[in-house]
């Protein structure tokens, strides 16, 4: 069970610090390369949009770097990814990749807790 777990809090911390870059990567370029995708497919995209696209994307990185620091909240916070998607009207997508990021963020917490260890913070 050690090892497992082990593995677990390995494989939540990669992707955390993955998805910790892309997001905050996102939200940085997005004002500049959002419209210009937009007016490349024939479309524009308002302010609001742009917004609340970078927004979501920085509460998903600070969710991922919460999940780096082994913090519970990380878990909650990283899915603003999936709400974006459900803001976009893709239902599906967002509840897949809720479970998925729920898998993947969620089990090491669930594997602690059913072992019986404290989880630890690094500081």
């Amino acid at each position: 069970m050690q090892s497992i777990l082990k593995v677990s809090w390995l494989v939540s911390a990669a992707l955390a610090w993955l998805l910790l870059g892309v997001s905050a990567l996102g939200a940085m370029f997005y004002p500049i390369a959002g419209p210009i995708h937009a007016k490349m497919a024939g479309g524009s995209l308002a302010m609001g949009q742009i917004w609340l696209t970078c927004g979501l994307m920085l509460i998903t990185a600070i969710g991922a770097y919460l999940q780096i620091r082994r913090k519970m909240l990380g878990v909650l916070l990283v899915q603003a990814l999936s709400i974006h998607y459900l803001l976009l009207g893709a239902v599906q997508a967002s509840l897949i990749l809720a479970i998925f990021l729920l898998l993947i963020f969620g089990l090491p917490y669930f594997l602690a807790a059913r072992s019986g260890q404290v989880i630890q913070e690094i500081n």
